[in-house]
C-alpha cells in the first residue's frame, strides 16, 4: 500500500506494517536507500535554487546600494533619489534577463536558435513598420527578420525621456 511505501521511503516506519522475511527486508532496505537518495537530490536542488536567488538578490542589492551611496554623496533630492533607484532596479532586471537569454540562446545551434527567436519575437517584429510595409513574400520577411535578430539588443529607456530628437534623423 501507499502508506507502507511512504513510511519506508521517508525512513519513518510506523511499525503497523513490517517485513516478515529476508526478501521483504531487502526490499525495504532498498526502498529506504532509494528514498534517502531522492531526498538528498531534492535537497541539493532546493539549495542550488536558493543560492542562485541569493546571488541575484545580492548583486541587485549591491548595484542599488552603490547608486544610493553615490546619490547621497551628491546630495540629490529624495524624490529624484527614489526615481533613480527605481530606474536602477528596473535596468538591472532588464540586463539580467538579457544576459540569461543570451547565455541560453548561445547554447543552441543556429537553426534552432532562429526557430526560438522566430517563435518568441515573430509577432513583435512583424508589427515593425519597415517589416509590415515590406513588399515581399512572407518567406522573404522571415529571412529578413532572421538576419536582423542577431543584431538586436535589449536597451531599457527611461519613460518620459527622449530617445532621439528630430536632429538625429537622417534626411
Amino acid at each position: 500500500p501507499k502508506q507502507f511505501i511512504n513510511t519506508v521511503f521517508t525512513t519513518v516506519g510506523f511499525g503497523d506494517i513490517n517485513a516478515e522475511n529476508s526478501s521483504e527486508q531487502l526490499f525495504c532496505v532498498f526502498v529506504m536507500y532509494f528514498g534517502a537518495l531522492v531526498f538528498g537530490t531534492l535537497l541539493a536542488e532546493v539549495q542550488h535554487v536558493m543560492a542562485s536567488l541569493r546571488r541575484v538578490s545580492r548583486n541587485r542589492g549591491m548595484v542599488i546600494q552603490q547608486m544610493l551611496d553615490f546619490l547621497r554623496s551628491k546630495q540629490v533630492s529624495i524624490p529624484l533619489e527614489q526615481r533613480c533607484l527605481r530606474w536602477v532596479e528596473f535596468d538591472h532586471i532588464c540586463k539580467t534577463e538579457a544576459e540569461i537569454e543570451h547565455e541560453c540562446m548561445s547554447c543552441l545551434p543556429e537553426k534552432m536558435r532562429n526557430e526560438v527567436f522566430t517563435e518568441v519575437y515573430w509577432d513583435i517584429l512583424q508589427d515593425l513598420d519597415f517589416v509590415a510595409d515590406c513588399d515581399c513574400v512572407e518567406e522573404e520577411k522571415e529571412q529578413l527578420i532572421l538576419r536582423l535578430i542577431p543584431h538586436f539588443r535589449n536597451i531599457a529607456f527611461c519613460q518620459g525621456h527622449s530617445i532621439a530628437t528630430q536632429d538625429d534623423l537622417v534626411p
